[in-house]
């Protein structure tokens, strides 16, 4: 009786083949179908303005600015984030932050910072299901009030920072580089200046101007701010009885600024005891106007 070979039919290793083939390429589908379901959805974001306070023209450091935007519908009820570009380098500020609304739209509110031109944009992180997503950058130019006594010394024989004197009750001491004063007194009639060139850097200049406590009631000054030679503010002759005036004044496309105090004729007081006071005299510009070391 003749046995069965045991060599496999030539047509089972056929069927086993196709059946190897069969199966590695429904994994094939399956590991297809797999990475389709875990591809995360797009995302986006758009910056539709962004704004300064209403109550300026510029943005200012250290005030409050507000961008309003827009989303994809697939991220409502989350946050976006502001970034800041720095050198190259685009850096999250993870505490300005806003929730995107039920619409589809945001508003952010950021502290500015710095000075000159600066680049900002909005990011969506992004999720485990949602792609993230980051918005076209809007470049505004952000201003910075400088202290004029800290970038110039304030140095004026006549107008300067060497007085001991007190102003509605606030002393400011020899070299306290917060203000300047002009003496009242002596044996001739007193005035003087100082002069600026903020060099068309600059846009606005601000200060607080009175008479020191100290001075008699029946003695008066005044100061006068000029803009290229052109009086741009005249705080009118000022008693001791008068609080402190605040001024702010534009000095756009100006290149030099002088501030100028005026005093009483001679030997109306004694040589020392009055003075007219300017304190904190500051420049709002887009860059230091006198870069440190340059002089004036």
């Amino acid at each position: 009786m003749n046995r069965p070979s045991a060599t496999t039919h030539p047509g089972r290793l056929l069927v086993a083949a196709a059946l190897a083939f069969a199966l590695a390429f429904a994994g094939l589908v399956a590991s297809s179908g797999n990475a389709s379901a875990t591809t995360k959805a797009t995302t986006s974001v758009t910056i539709k303005s962004i704004t300064h306070p209403a109550d300026d023209t510029y943005f200012i450091a250290g005030t409050t600015a507000v961008i309003k935007g827009t989303a994809s519908k697939n991220i409502k009820g989350k946050y976006v984030y502001l970034q800041v570009k720095s050198g190259s380098t685009w850096k999250t500020a993870n505490r300005y932050r806003a929730r995107v609304s039920s619409t589809g739209k945001f508003t952010l509110k950021f502290k500015t910072t710095g000075v000159g031109l600066k680049n900002y944009r909005v990011i969506y992180k992004g999720s485990t299901k949602l792609q993230k997503s980051v918005s076209a950058k809007k470049r505004v130019r952000v201003w910075k009030w400088f202290n004029l006594i800290d970038e110039w010394g304030g140095t004026s024989e006549t107008f300067g920072t060497y007085a001991n004197t007190t102003v509605d009750g606030t002393e400011y001491g020899f070299g306290s580089r917060s203000a300047w004063a002009g003496y009242l007194a002596g044996t001739a009639h007193y005035s003087g200046e100082v002069t600026h060139k903020v060099a068309y850097k600059c846009v606005a200049v601000k200060a607080k101007v009175g008479i020191s406590d100290e001075t008699p009631s029946n003695v008066t000054g005044s100061v006068t701010v000029a803009a290229d030679g052109e009086t741009i503010y005249d705080s009118g002759y000022m008693k001791v009885a008068n609080r402190m005036k605040s001024f702010r004044v534009s000095i756009k496309n100006a290149y030099d600024v002088t501030f100028t105090y005026d005093g009483p004729d001679a030997d109306t007081v004694t040589y020392g005891k009055a003075f007219v006071v300017m304190t904190s005299p500051m420049a709002l510009c887009k860059s230091d106007p006198v870069p440190p070391g340059s002089g004036n």
